[in-house]
């Protein structure tokens, strides 16, 4: 009788351990992880792809978000890890740095002759300037920059998406401000030009961030430790 109603039980056990060695061996096991569009297609697939290849029976999900928007996630315990512009001060998330990236302004072919000069700031102000939605991270970097040399800024179009600023550029409706690893290809083209500025415009920085309340798994670990060795 004791057999009877305990030999359920060890099967139960036995399930949870092959379980459990199955996502220790990253054979099973999910990974969420949070970041803009734009972050996702120019800078992370490649790390997930080369992460998919090693560990194909991770199930992967991808989850859009602002940095606001990825913070929120992560505070909420709806993502495993997210990728963020900094500077970002947020209770419980710890960040660490993933990489660096360049911000220029830049026009279409109607702001060529832009191309050989050095504009200051208050030159820049003269044109339709284009830039993400206030509150945006892109859009609190520009503002800074502008605030360092004592000016305000106040963009003539709002956008929210890395696909429209681009066509808005291309389309001369004026300058933007942006990150130039997005925009590389079209600075080759020739369909859009930088524009230079007689300040130096620091680097951005990307971080990756998770929740300290959250005990992170085989699987995040193990992704996290591939990028670090990737970068």
């Amino acid at each position: 009788m004791l057999f009877q109603y305990t030999s359920q039980i060890f099967e139960w056990v036995n399930q949870a351990e092959n379980a459990i060695f199955s996502m220790k061996n990253l054979n099973s096991g999910t990974l969420s992880i949070g970041g803009s569009d734009s972050t996702f297609k120019h800078y992370l697939l490649p790390y997930i792809q080369s992460f998919q290849d090693l560990y194909p029976d991770i199930h992967i999900q991808l989850r859009h978000g602002s940095t606001p928007e990825i913070i929120n996630k992560l505070s909420n315990q709806q993502i495993d890890i997210g990728f963020v512009h900094l500077p970002v001060q947020a209770e419980h998330i710890e960040i660490n740095h993933f990489m660096d990236i360049d911000s220029v302004f830049a026009g279409g072919k109607n702001y060529r002759y832009l191309n050989e000069k050095i504009l200051t700031l208050e030159d820049i102000k003269k044109y339709p300037l284009i830039s993400f939605s206030e509150g945006s991270s892109s859009r609190k970097f520009l503002d800074q920059l502008f605030q360092r040399s004592q000016l305000e800024v106040y963009p003539d179009i709002e956008v929210g998406s890395v696909e429209l600023l681009i066509e808005t550029a291309k389309m001369n409706m004026g300058i933007v401000f942006i990150t130039k690893e997005l925009i590389q290809n079209h600075l080759n083209s020739g369909e859009l030009f930088e524009i230079s500025v007689d300040i130096p415009i620091e680097k951005r920085k990307i971080g990756v961030a998770v929740n300290q309340n959250m005990p992170q798994s085989v699987t995040v670990n193990e992704f996290l430790k591939h990028i670090n060795q990737s970068v």
